[in-house]
């Protein structure tokens, strides 16, 4: 599978009709599995190889009303590959990205669904004072998704940095915290 032809599925997942002719796309219950069955069938190291350079170079959707879903879609094929052993390598080929504002919250956001735990260093050592909420959110997420104490450490390091004010970001802070998971959860 070429970067194009997964762009092109990821676009087809995201939009209104089903890339699959024979699935019932109709019941937004169905995608988790449509999903997994069409990454069942793929070759998991061409699937992450694509995933990197589409986290890497994050080309815009091709339905401009569906891009927070065609995000989601991207982020969703990160967790299938939590568990394999490409997992890792998507990490290591993303985490320099953390530092450009432009790709950051995508970035954030497949950390937390590939579930690496260094993820949880890189992702500390970000600077709270210049993250949009929408990223410091993200990385709330990503941390509890990653799970395990260093985690839960984190999430406590980031209450302490972020204003009182901002209280949609605590709100999500303290949601990690009361639902902690395991690592590797």
């Amino acid at each position: 599978m070429t970067t194009q032809e997964f762009i092109e599925i990821l676009n087809d997942l995201a939009g209104p009709v089903s890339p699959f002719d024979d699935e019932d796309y109709s019941d937004p219950s169905t995608i988790p599995n449509i999903r997994k069955k069409w990454f069942a069938q793929q070759d998991a190291k061409e699937i992450a190889d694509c995933l990197k350079e589409v986290l890497i170079k994050q080309p815009p959707c091709f339905w401009p009303d569906r891009e927070e879903i065609y995000r989601l879609e991207i982020v969703e094929i990160a967790g299938l590959l939590k568990d394999t052993a490409y997992a890792r390598d998507i990490y290591n080929g993303i985490v320099p990205y953390l530092t450009d504002p432009v790709k950051r919250l995508l970035i954030i956001d497949a950390m937390g669904y590939l579930g690496i735990i260094e993820g949880v260093l890189a992702l500390g050592q970000l600077n709270a004072s210049e993250l949009k909420d929408e990223e410091l959110i993200a990385i709330a997420c990503s941390l509890n998704m990653i799970g395990g104490e260093s985690a839960i450490k984190m999430l406590n390091e980031l209450r302490l940095k972020v204003p009182a004010e901002k209280k949609g970001v605590h709100e999500q802070i303290d949601i990690a915290l009361n639902y902690p998971q395991t690592e590797g959860n």
